[in-house]
């Protein structure tokens, strides 16, 4: 019977996870990932059964940093919901070729449920009660805004990592910015206490 590889699991998926974001997922190879760490294929082959399993395997890692990166910590609802977008932007900026292989690629949807699920709408709107009281908005609206915060996002983040927006990380967040304000005074909510409650999250994730 074969020996026990020396490296590890997570050694060789942490290290093939910064070759997905540093190089793109088209570098992801066994005897890339194997020439990176400085050894044979055979540990890697062992470990995960072959490219297929291998594949399998860096999808979850993928979405699982991507996840942990985008999920707000705030207990404030307001501030979570809103720190997903500013964090969705932020990962765009920090790891493009990430998201791309996400949202993009096969692999990446295939094992991207638990990413995505950050911005189903269904469950965001379960916050609007309370995101509404703070507003001091009608719930409908506060639901209504909150699609368009997601969709504004999402926008933002596509065009993003297609290369398609060239805007500095800073300027796109105001965009993100300009838009929830605006979409919350056309809602009915006070001017200056929806920039007062916004402002505090303008430029970072919460």
């Amino acid at each position: 019977m074969p020996s026990r590889p020396q490296i590890s699991r997570e050694q060789i998926l942490r290290t093939a996870l910064e070759m997905l974001m540093e190089e793109g997922y088209e570098s992801i190879r066994i005897t890339t990932v194997a020439e990176r760490l400085g050894c044979s294929t055979q540990p890697i082959s062992w470990q995960f059964g072959g490219m297929e399993g291998f594949r399998a395997a860096l999808a979850a890692e993928a979405v699982a940093y991507a996840t942990e990166r985008v999920r707000p910590t705030a207990a404030d609802p307001l501030a979570a919901f809103y720190g997903i977008g500013t964090g969705y932007i932020d990962l765009a900026y920090d790891c493009p070729r990430l998201l791309r292989f996400i949202t993009q690629t096969p692999d990446g949807r295939a094992h991207g449920g638990e990413f995505l699920s950050i911005f189903n709408l269904e469950s965001i709107r379960k916050n609007a009660g309370a995101i509404a009281a703070e507003l001091e908005i009608p719930v409908e609206a506060a639901r209504t805004w909150m699609e368009d915060c997601i969709i504004c996002a999402h926008g933002i983040v596509t065009l993003l990592i297609a290369g398609l927006m060239t805007a500095a990380r800073g300027e796109a967040k105001e965009k993100l910015f300009r838009m929830g304000c605006g979409a919350l005074i056309a809602a009915g909510a006070d001017k200056a206490r929806t920039r007062a409650i916004l402002e505090p999250l303008r430029g970072g994730n919460v």
